[in-house]
């Protein structure tokens, strides 16, 4: 009985550390938004490149800059709604950052000058020693 208690032990243990071997090889978010770059130099807009982003994503929610990425191709294609549904997540998590860019938009391609203003006065207040 003592015998079959450790064999059972022993198994327990090389399922458990198997599992955790598994899970380690899950690449960072940044491997994953570096691969995205790099399709997107090849072709932007990607289904390959948006994998990538998705994957980034996944591994790390709060990560401004694949938010701000995958804005990009929306705006380019025109897809506002999208646009900001995912640079305001931007803005949220890095607004030094992305808060200027979405006060761009705002004014060149949606002429929604009070929007426009409401960012760049909010950009202001967190850098209020610039000219």
């Amino acid at each position: 009985m003592k015998n079959i208690t450790l064999i059972l032990i022993l198994l327990l243990n090389f399922s458990c550390s198997n599992h955790i071997e598994q899970t380690k090889n899950i690449k960072s978010a940044e491997y994953y938004y570096n691969m995205g770059k790099k399709y997107s130099e090849i072709q932007q807009g990607s289904e390959i490149e948006s994998i990538y982003y998705d994957s980034a994503l996944y591994v790390n929610p709060n990560y401004a800059k694949v938010w701000w990425e995958t804005s990009t191709w929306e705006i380019k294609i025109g897809n506002y709604i999208k646009y900001f549904e995912y640079m305001d997540k931007a803005v949220a998590l890095n607004p030094d950052s992305y808060l200027g860019w979405r006060g761009v938009v705002r004014l060149y391609y949606l002429h929604d000058y009070d929007g426009a203003l409401k960012d760049f006065f909010d950009l202001k207040k967190l850098y209020p020693n610039t000219p």
